[in-house]
């Protein structure tokens, strides 16, 4: 399952809390990652994964994100499962109902 990879990445090289969903009491940074589509082909998953980033403020969520990018863009691709990260955008995406600043990284990953 591509999404634990992903999390043990994010908080192994971040620091950074990770989870698939929002936690009843999140901490005030922290990353929410999901599958958003991908393919199968010839025994190959091509997934997409979006991971958002909150902080306080929104710098802070821009930095975690460029933190969170270079962590799967050089470290996921050392996993047995994992062959090529590519970083799709990375865009301010502050949270239109809360108003908590976020930032989205949109991944390409193909693995096992």
């Amino acid at each position: 399952m591509i999404e634990a990879t992903i999390l043990n990445c994010i908080e192994n090289c971040t620091g950074i809390p990770a989870f698939t969903e929002m936690p009843e009491n999140p901490p005030d940074t922290l990353a929410i990652v999901e599958r958003i589509g991908g393919t199968l082909n010839e025994h190959i998953y091509h997934s997409i994964i979006a991971v958002k980033s909150y902080a306080p403020f929104l710098l802070d969520a821009a930095q975690n994100c460029e933190l969170i990018q270079q962590a799967l863009i050089y470290q996921m691709v050392n996993e047995d499962d994992v062959i090529k990260v590519t970083l799709n955008s990375a865009s301010n995406n502050t949270d239109e109902f809360t108003k908590s600043p976020r930032y989205q990284a949109l991944f390409e990953i193909a693995h096992y």
